[in-house]
């Protein structure tokens, strides 16, 4: 849309499936296995891809 360019468009959706892919399934089951009930805690309390208007706290119920 910026360049107004389908490519640049059908490129960054490429790269965007890729990068969503690999931290959902390579990168998040790591983190779980290193951190376990931290990791799964931070993980119900910060939504994946959507900015937080406030600063997670851990164990603070925010």
């Amino acid at each position: 849309m910026l360049f107004a360019s389908p490519a640049v468009l059908g490129y960054g959706a490429v790269v965007w499936v890729f990068t969503a892919s690999f931290v959902r399934w390579r990168e998040e089951p790591v983190l779980l296995r290193r951190f376990g009930d931290d990791y799964a805690e931070y993980r119900r309390a910060v939504p994946a891809w959507v900015p937080r208007l406030r600063p997670w706290h851990p164990r603070s119920g925010e």
